[in-house]
């Protein structure tokens, strides 16, 4: 198993209590979804895990069901009033393909971690040895990734920024940013294994 999925099947096992939280963590997955548009929401991952709790989220939060399509075992919503009642959920306009992060959604601490999960879970990748340490979050929204980047300035994580075959991407190169950033959105065994990775 990776190193990313082993942080992400940690996250999967986070608890959440708070339906404040459940919300900031669906739009996480949603902004840094495969696609999150009006004529379909397809949510890709490779991890069992994390496609699993994506169901039970978006079933408890929407009411609605994610079907299963393709080789990929990608998510997706078809139905129009389920996708307008999220765009709604979430402040968007409807038609309009501008998304945004609604800093409503994540004025709490606990809510900016759910976010932040959130978009790891669906956008996140890290990587930790011999060769150095890398994490980032793809997303294909440059506003998404633009706005993200600010928020994670303001937790004092400014991550570094680069656009790599048409997607925008953040990204951590130095360790101990990215033990914080793990520790942050719930996976404190991920940033004790990495330190333990610099140990050995």
């Amino acid at each position: 198993m990776s190193f990313t999925e082993d942080i992400k099947n940690e996250l999967c096992r986070t608890q959440l209590t708070d339906s404040c939280c459940a919300s900031a963590e669906c739009l996480g997955m949603l902004l840094y979804a495969n696609r999150f548009a009006v004529d379909r929401i397809r949510l890709v991952s490779s991890s069992h895990e994390v496609r699993k709790r994506a169901q039970i989220l978006f079933g408890a939060l929407f009411g609605c069901e994610l079907e299963i399509e393709g080789r990929d075992n990608a998510l997706v919503i078809y139905d129009t009033d389920m996708i307008r009642r999220i765009y709604d959920w979430y402040g968007f306009q409807y038609k309009s393909s501008a998304l945004s992060l609604n800093r409503a959604v994540v004025e709490e601490d606990c809510c900016k971690a759910s976010f932040l999960r959130g978009c790891f879970l669906m956008g996140g990748y890290a990587t930790a040895g011999k060769k150095g340490y890398h994490l980032e979050l793809v997303t294909s929204h440059y506003n998404v990734s633009k706005q993200v980047a600010t928020l994670l300035g303001e937790m004092q994580l400014e991550p570094g920024m680069v656009v790599r075959r048409g997607n925008y991407v953040l990204y951590y190169k130095n360790s101990e940013l990215i033990e914080t950033f793990l520790t942050s959105i719930g996976a404190s065994g991920g940033a004790m294994d990495l330190m333990l990775k610099k140990v050995e």
